[in-house]
């Protein structure tokens, strides 16, 4: 466990919201930059496809069943509008969801589909996810840790839950990938981003798409990286590439693959088996210490195989109050739904979860 960079981050406990760059990620930045004209073209060329690879690496999957796509927004915006017509007529999503898991599917509607948000209070039940199911079903869109519950949903149980349907599952893994493990034998496109738990900059995200999927997909936009053969520049008719590569028009913001292509070789070489060991062990304390203060109402769940980095509480009526109080104190954190978020990962310092459980109780015992 990369011990050296325990602490780096001091106070930060808002990794749902944006990962702080990692040394590593800054490292390769600058090193770039340094060139007066970047580095040449064929190298860049290169550092995607191990980010393809690296990608690949960390779901469990091919690397030509990966594209690289800025932001889960535009992952499912591709996917809603590549999909064959297949005579199906609903897509189904919940109100739980981050916009980039709603907004997108709403494209859809043009063509003819029903929009189905099934409405949850806190926390997203399964069973009544899978009751939704029906033979006309297209696609259904779902988190795998939901964005401010910190709720992680029971992936498998919902995978074999819409093969019985042939519905496809998109699966919403910003708040997943890098912290704990992804399994892409269980959806059919899995799309994250950069900017939180693979801590680098925003704007390098990737989507998967089973191989066998893949082959029927229509993009709506072709260019020269979504080509065959992308030094083929004299070319008249297009080829479209078989591989993820399909989903991708043209050159992608380098700098910021070239940062996520640092922090994922980092993390793969602590291994998230690893990380995700650790993360459980440290919100495991956290949930623990919370759940031992009178007035603490937890909304995520203490069954450590229902959450991942997010913890959720609040207090009542004092919640925004404690909030700002925290902030005052020099904790980042995030208030979402009425609800106080903090998120850790596997270099946060435990002197600042102590600090962080102390400054709770300080509070509590005011109000």
């Amino acid at each position: 466990m990369a011990g050296e960079y325990i602490g780096y981050a001091k106070k930060y406990f808002d990794y749902a919201k944006k990962g702080p760059l990692h040394p590593k990620a800054k490292e390769a930045m600058e090193n770039y930059i340094r060139f007066d004209i970047g580095i040449d073209e064929e190298e860049e060329i290169k550092i995607l496809s191990e980010v393809r690879d690296l990608s690949a690496k960390l779901l469990g999957c091919r690397s030509d069943e990966i594209a690289l796509v800025p932001s889960v927004s535009l992952a499912a915006a591709s996917v809603a509008y590549s999909l064959p017509y297949r005579g199906k007529k609903r897509v189904i999503t919940n109100n739980l969801e981050f916009g980039s898991n709603r907004f997108p599917w709403y494209i859809m509607s043009r063509f003819g589909y029903r929009v189905d948000v099934i409405k949850f209070d806190k926390v997203v039940d399964e069973q009544k996810i899978i009751q939704s199911l029906s033979v006309d079903a297209e696609l259904l869109a779902i988190s795998h840790i939901f964005y401010s519950s910190g709720y992680r949903a029971n992936i498998t149980e919902i995978y074999d839950a819409v093969k019985a349907y042939d519905t496809y599952l998109f699966l919403d893994a910003y708040q997943s990938v890098g912290v704990v493990k992804v399994d892409a034998k269980h959806s059919d496109f899995i799309a994250t981003g950069s900017g939180k738990w693979l801590l680098s900059t925003p704007g390098a995200g990737f989507l998967y798409v089973k191989k066998k999927i893949l082959e029927k997909l229509i993009p709506p936009f072709q260019g020269w990286f979504s080509h065959k053969d992308i030094w083929s520049f004299s070319d008249i008719e297009y080829r479209r590439a078989s591989s993820g590569r399909m989903l991708e028009a043209g050159y992608p913001p380098i700098l910021d693959y070239i940062s996520l292509h640092a922090t994922l070789r980092e993390l793969l070489k602590i291994g998230i088996d690893n990380i995700e060991r650790r993360v459980r062990s440290l919100t495991t304390w956290i949930i623990d210490e919370l759940a031992l203060i009178k007035g603490v109402n937890l909304v995520t769940p203490r069954n450590p195989k229902k959450r991942g980095g997010i913890i959720s509480f609040n207090i009542g009526k004092n919640t925004e109050k404690l909030y700002m109080y925290l902030l005052s104190r020099g904790y980042k954190l995030s208030l979402r739904l009425s609800n106080i978020r903090i998120s850790v990962h596997y270099f946060t310092a435990e002197e600042d979860i102590s600090s962080l459980i102390t400054d709770i109780k300080t509070f509590i015992s005011k109000y």
